[in-house]
């Protein structure tokens, strides 16, 4: 089920390297990544194995000042992420189970570490669940979530570029499932080496570069070397180094992608933001879940979304309201100037038949006594009648001598009516009726 609500398509994406802090804003234009805006600081953050904790908050204020972040990605391009390929006996809770393992065979203090674990899905056996665990200094990440908390942002993701790095050479397809491959990519001052086979991810190697001390050919020769007895010789060394080299010692096939490793971060950074739109797992320090941080992104929108909804609809139900009130005003105009033009003045047929328009056009069911009246017009006596919303009443002139007989006939032609008043004048009886 995807979580992307309001179709997002841009991301901030920020990249810690150990000598500078780099932030773009990309979206994707018919399968490229477009950047928008991009910025970079020129500041220490990691150098020969310290972190500089005093250079971070600045260097992203001076982002911040100049551009506003939306969609936050962090991604974390330093050589002190650590890789652990762990094997457990399924049934077990992974989570307590790699925590004792890392507490037993990890040489460092675990404690100081944020870790993350995902079982690889690749390497599927019935007794046994292989996970990969990736960890990273605690102090880096809290210092982190400290500062992104202090100016209000919320990132969907904090994670290694080991991750940002695979999801491209996954959905650039360069990978195949039968193969073997030794990848060695260099971005700023962290070279990042990884050894897939079968899609697995078995080694995670990461390097500080700094090019005055040491030439980046040694670096890779000597991984190179370190992995050489884990290497076939159909194992494919791919390079995204920037510039194609000669490796004398390298006999494997070699692969060369010249373009920029900036390039390559970007594609992986975007691929990375899709994935948690679609709540793909990924490898991510964030306390906080993918959907849980997206949704405390979307909520100043969301509410502006629903104030302008609520607004449209109110005004949607007021003009309806207005426009059949003003039809029922206009209606209830024209049945007063009908009812009105019936006047005693008339004849007494054109006056019923006036009523009899006026009742079509109103509820039968409350005047459903008009169509007794049309039983009156045949009564030469008959001298008035009136309506009204309670009762029709009418009277009738009558010789003395022909009373009971006129009784007779209203009693059977109107069985609902009743006298109401009987007065007797010198030869004539005036009867009044009420139904």
């Amino acid at each position: 089920m995807k979580i992307d609500l309001f179709k997002e398509k841009y991301l901030d994406l920020l990249i810690i390297n150990s000598k500078s802090l780099d932030y773009f804003k990309i979206t994707q234009e018919k399968g490229r990544i477009k950047v928008l805006k991009n910025e970079r600081v020129e500041v220490t953050i990691y150098s020969q194995g310290v972190f500089h904790s005093p250079n971070l908050e600045p260097a992203l204020q001076t982002i911040l000042k100049k551009h506003k972040l939306n969609e936050l990605g962090i991604v974390l391009n330093l050589p002190n992420i650590i890789f652990q390929k762990i094997n457990l006996p399924r049934g077990t809770l992974i989570k307590e189970a790699v925590l004792n393992y890392l507490k037993a065979n990890f040489p460092l203090a675990i404690e100081k570490y944020a870790l993350f674990y995902k079982e690889d899905k690749y390497h599927t056996l019935p007794t046994v669940a292989v996970v990969n665990v990736f960890l990273i200094s605690k102090e880096i990440v809290d210092l982190l979530l400290g500062i992104v908390e202090k100016y209000n942002l919320i990132p969907l993701f904090i994670s290694p570029s080991i991750e940002i790095f695979s999801h491209y050479l996954l959905n650039k397809t360069l990978l195949d499932f039968n193969e073997e491959y030794l990848i060695f990519l260099l971005e700023e001052n962290t070279l990042l080496s990884l050894l897939i086979r079968n899609l697995r991810l078995e080694k995670v190697i990461l390097e500080e570069y700094d090019p005055e001390k040491i030439s980046l050919d040694l670096i890779i020769s000597r991984i190179y070397n370190f992995l050489k007895p884990e290497i076939k010789k159909t194992t494919k060394i791919i390079f995204f180094t920037g510039e194609k080299k000669d490796f004398p010692e390298i006999t494997e096939q070699k692969m060369f992608f010249p373009s920029k490793t900036i390039n390559v971060f970007l594609e992986g950074g975007y691929f990375t933001f899709t994935s948690v739109l679609t709540e793909k797992q990924i490898i991510d320090f964030s306390p906080l879940k993918n959907y849980m941080a997206y949704f405390l992104n979307r909520l100043p929108s969301i509410i502006i979304f629903l104030s302008v909804y609520l607004f449209i609809l109110s005004l949607l139900i007021s003009t309806l309201y207005f426009v059949f009130q003003n039809n029922f005003q206009k209606e209830i105009k024209n049945l007063s100037t009908q009812i009105k033009a019936v006047s005693f003045s008339q004849d007494l047929q054109s006056q019923l038949e006036a009523f009899a328009r006026i009742i079509e056009s109103l509820n039968l069911e409350t005047f459903s006594r008009f169509s007794s009246i049309e039983k009156l017009t045949n009564l030469n006596s008959l001298k008035n009648f009136s309506f009204h919303p309670q009762a029709l009443t009418f009277s009738l002139k009558v010789p003395k001598q022909g009373i009971e007989k006129i009784k007779f006939e209203i009693n059977q032609n109107l069985p609902q009516a009743k006298i109401i008043e009987e007065t007797i004048l010198e030869n004539e009886v005036i009867l009044k009726y009420s139904f």
